[in-house]
């Protein structure tokens, strides 16, 4: 394994150490937008915060992963780096959540601080969030919509769960069964139109992932909406089609005795909204009406 600080040659810092900044790694700067005001934001705000920081390879100073070096080359930077971190944490916190904590500048105790004071379970909003859960439907959403609701309360659910502690074993469980459980509750909320969609998605071995039945649910939807307007495009040909021949039609048979067509039945539509039907169900009243017509025809 190689060393936590690597000293390159002339006792410069390549990027990827954790003492190394560039920069642009000043104490104004914000690594995230959203600001922590309370416990109810705590989960949100510590999640974005690490990762950032992630980014910057500064999240080691957050768990004790980079300890205070015993190279008196590298305290100085450590210290930097540390001060660094505590800046950054401390700019994106609220100024009443800043006043009440304690004044170390020791990134690692701030961080801890924090966590104590609002990263406690809150078993409230747990219940909350699983209430909304069990409560959503597709409704009038569309997939897409109704998918990213449904993400959203997913995570603000693994956020609150963030400080669930165990055996690594049992908690990498849990998040497999969690995992299934998004599959299935994103089926059960979709409309009961899709129901033969859903039964075709339960049936599918090995069970697709989340991703999968999400992009299958979309195409899904596409084919509806395309066969939708399909149907609409084909009763708007219907009147473009026949309007002169309706027209005519109607004229000569106001003096030939035939059915006329007036303007309340050339309204009516068939069960399933198809003019064209009707037209031709007209026209066969014409044939009946002059059986000339219908030898000719024949």
């Amino acid at each position: 394994m190689p060393p936590l600080f690597p000293i390159i040659g002339g006792g410069r810092l390549e990027p990827g150490d954790p003492l190394y900044t560039s920069p642009a790694d000043g104490p104004e700067l914000r690594l995230i937008s959203n600001q922590l005001t309370g416990p109810e934001t705590y989960s949100s705000w510590a999640r974005d915060l690490r990762r950032a920081l992630v980014t910057k390879d500064k999240d080691g100073f957050l768990d004790g992963a980079v300890p205070f070096p015993t190279d008196e080359r590298l305290q100085r930077l450590w210290r930097k780096c540390n001060q660094l971190v505590r800046t950054w944490i401390g700019n994106t916190l609220a100024p009443d959540v800043a006043a009440g904590l304690p004044p170390t500048e020791d990134s690692k105790q701030i961080w801890d601080s924090i966590k104590e004071m609002y990263g406690r379970l809150n078993r409230a909003r747990l219940f909350s969030i699983t209430q909304s859960l069990t409560k959503l439907k597709q409704g009038n959403l569309s997939v897409t919509a109704c998918f990213n609701r449904l993400s959203s309360l997913w995570n603000e659910l693994e956020s609150a769960e963030e400080s669930l502690q165990g055996p690594e074993a049992t908690l990498r469980q849990y998040r497999d069964i969690r995992e299934r459980e998004k599959s299935t509750r994103f089926l059960l909320i979709l409309n009961d139109s899709y129901s033969a969609f859903r039964s075709q998605i339960l049936a599918m071995e090995p069970s697709p992932l989340l991703g999968r039945i999400y992009q299958l649910a979309v195409q899904e939807e596409s084919q509806r909406l395309a066969t939708a307007e399909h149907a609409r495009g084909g009763e708007g040909m219907s009147l473009a089609v026949f309007p002169e021949a309706v027209a005519r039609g109607s004229s000569t048979a106001a003096r030939s005795g035939y059915p006329k067509m007036g303007n309340a039945a050339a309204a009516k539509k068939t069960p399933d909204g198809n003019l064209t039907l009707f037209f031709f169900e007209w026209t066969a009243q014409i044939r009946t009406a002059d059986p000339a017509a219908s030898i000719q025809e024949g």
